[in-house]
């Protein structure tokens, strides 16, 4: 079937996200549990902790900013009325790692979910992309989620759940991101390899894969309406996501209602790497 020559002219895309409030997923059995979330300063990280929140569970948010990462367990105490603790700490830093251990333990006597959130991101020509900037995001992007699963591995309850955030980048071609595309190839893979392993133990990994979305790092491509228009070309449904989006998507693979998804990656991108 060939496309048609013309997008009608009442075409509008895909619905925007309903409000915040309508977009609530509900999954009851995460109540009372502790979530690891790292990369919770901002964006995808600091809504998933309060969707994590919203359903009862306790999210120990992990961040470098200290100050950014207090504002959120404010706002999630005010909202939700649940404490949420916080761990100063760079997941690249092999110190850090045990100290974000010991913190999880001083809140509960098992770890029920990690979500990896954490990562860096730099736009750049391949030609402009040293090794040392390669090395910086390997560690953060892969190195540091590789050293935390492994250290909370042995404080993990029974069916516990463990999820990656990846990047659309890992099945497509962009450019300007060799070194993040690198990386998060890394990220999926090592889900992969870490599903099938874990998976006897009773703990399920899996991946989310979200596309653009409205984050501190697409703020430019956003406030620049050419690029914005760029890029939601290649959209199919011609918006950019939003970080609620995101955040619900994870909360499933966080839960039960996934008991039976193991070493899958949940693409969330409006159809972007669909074509």
């Amino acid at each position: 079937m060939t496309k048609p020559d013309a997008v009608p002219a009442d075409f509008r895309g895909i619905a925007a996200a309903p409000a915040e409030v309508d977009l609530a997923p509900r999954f009851p059995d995460l109540a009372g549990k502790l979530i690891l979330v790292t990369g919770a300063t901002t964006g995808i990280g600091a809504e998933i902790a309060r969707q994590a929140a919203r359903n009862e569970a306790v999210p120990l948010l992990i961040g470098r900013r200290k100050a950014e990462l207090e504002r959120v367990a404010v706002q999630i105490a005010e909202e939700t009325g649940v404490r949420a603790p916080v761990v100063t700490a760079d997941i690249g830093d092999d110190d850090a790692i045990q100290r974000i251990v010991a913190a999880a333990r001083e809140v509960a006597a098992q770890i029920d979910v990690l979500v990896h959130c954490a990562g860096v991101f730099h736009y750049l020509p391949f030609a402009d992309t040293d090794t040392a900037l390669l090395d910086e995001m390997h560690r953060a992007n892969v190195r540091g989620p590789f050293a935390l699963t492994k250290a909370v591995l042995p404080h993990l309850s029974k069916n516990a759940s463990i999820v990656f955030i990846g990047s659309n980048v890992s099945t497509m071609g962009y450019a300007y991101t060799s070194a993040y595309t690198a990386t998060k190839g890394g990220v999926e893979a090592l889900a992969r390899c870490l599903a099938v392993e874990l998976a006897p133990q009773g703990i399920r990994v899996n991946t989310v894969s979200p596309g653009l979305t409205k984050t501190d790092m697409t703020i430019r491509m956003r406030e620049e309406p050419e690029l914005e228009r760029a890029a939601r070309a290649v959209i199919p449904a011609d918006r950019i996501g939003e970080t609620r989006e995101i955040a619900a998507a994870t909360l499933f693979l966080c839960s039960a209602s996934s008991s039976y998804v193991v070493g899958a990656t949940l693409t969330v991108d409006g159809g972007h790497s669909a074509p």
